[in-house]
């Protein structure tokens, strides 16, 4: 009931402010306070087609359906200054003024349907982008290790294991609470939040050992096969194609592992590694690094600007001004229930109550 009566709360603030106009009085008031420099930098993952969502196994705070993201790109073409990552870096620099509402739009990891559904709309609405590649998976059928966990928590459940015990021991309570709930068809939104916590402690687990859970979880079932083609990255042809328009490239690190808690050396190649496969395979300079999961700290901000880098992308919501650290830029997630409203349509007042950075 709560959540229910808070996005009707949202639904109803977006649709009035929107409606009169009162957030654009706002927005402008503040773009001036701001010496015409206040960009938001909108962060986007997978784009996934309503009819085509089986077989997806990444956390629906990730997803964008494509009906939902043709009306965010066209509601952004329509209302915002949208412009590339380095147009906008390099107004940073010059202390060029911005046009109002002023946006940019980025997208992580390389999801093999953002060639394939982001593309296209993004042409149809002539908007640029940036995409920060993980390398290390680019061109590979392999699935990140958070999908395999939400597929393999949801075939254990569905086959009703009672033999099988993936996580006594040492490992995670959080895990052993989800496979307990799941198989006693838990409500979604609780199975939801149980697996949300599980996340979050695999997050910062050692990598052999989250592995080894991985592989025991594996083991729980016969004659299974991850649905790759559905949870992969482009390929380099397919990225290739995308540079011919407006869409640019920055890095994601080699294996998207958390910089801040991997190994000395891991982090080196994290940075200078990815940089440099992707310069030399796209033939281009990259200039910007998007955090992992975004976690940094002030020795890794540090590493990033040593690497070569120019600029560095969190996960930290707001708008950017001439105040905001160029190493430490902010970004607002982007996902299905940013502009969904009540009724469960497309919802422009709720979509441009996010886009403010206000929620």
């Amino acid at each position: 009931m709560k959540r229910f009566i808070k996005g009707f709360i949202k639904d109803l603030l977006g649709w009035f402010l929107y409606a009169s106009r009162a957030l654009d009085v706002f927005l402008l008031i503040r773009h001036r306070l701001y010496g015409s420099q206040g960009t938001v930098i909108l962060l986007y993952h997978r784009v996934i087609p309503r009819d085509r969502k089986d077989g997806v196994c990444s956390f629906p705070g990730i997803v964008v359906s494509r009906e939902s993201f043709e009306k965010q790109m066209r509601f952004l073409s329509e209302h915002y200054n949208v412009i590339s990552l380095d147009d906008y870096l390099e107004a940073r620099v010059k202390k060029i003024p911005l046009p109002y509402k002023t946006a940019v739009i980025t997208f992580d990891d390389g999801w093999k349907d953002n060639f394939l559904y982001a593309l296209p709309l993004l042409k149809r609405y002539k908007l640029p982008a940036t995409i920060f590649l993980t390398a290390g998976f680019i061109g590979k059928e392999e699935v990140f290790w958070p999908e395999k966990l939400v597929f393999l928590v949801k075939q254990i459940a569905a086959s009703r294991s009672k033999t099988c015990k993936p996580v006594e021991g040492e490992f995670l309570e959080e895990l052993r609470q989800l496979l307990d709930s799941a198989a006693n068809n838990l409500r979604e939104d609780k199975f939801r939040l149980l697996l949300t916590r599980a996340m979050e402690k695999l997050l910062y687990l050692e990598e052999s050992r989250r592995n080894t859970l991985i592989a025991r979880l594996e083991s729980c079932l016969n004659d299974f096969e991850y649905p790759s083609e559905k949870n992969s990255c482009m390929n380099w042809e397919q990225i290739e194609e995308m540079k011919r328009f407006r869409i640019s490239f920055g890095s994601h690190g080699v294996s998207h592992d958390i910089l801040t808690v991997v190994q000395e050396e891991k982090i080196a190649e994290e940075l200078e590694v990815s940089k440099r496969v992707i310069e030399d395979r796209l033939g281009i300079e990259v200039k910007s690094f998007a955090y992992p999961n975004g976690d940094y700290s002030e020795d890794i901000v540090e590493r990033v600007r040593g690497a070569g880098y120019e600029a560095a992308l969190t996960v930290d919501p707001g708008i950017n001004t001439l105040k905001t650290d160029i190493f430490r830029l902010k970004r607002i997630n982007i996902h299905e229930g940013v502009s969904t409203g009540f009724s469960g349509n497309f919802s422009k007042g709720l979509f441009s109550l996010y886009l403010s950075g206000l929620l």
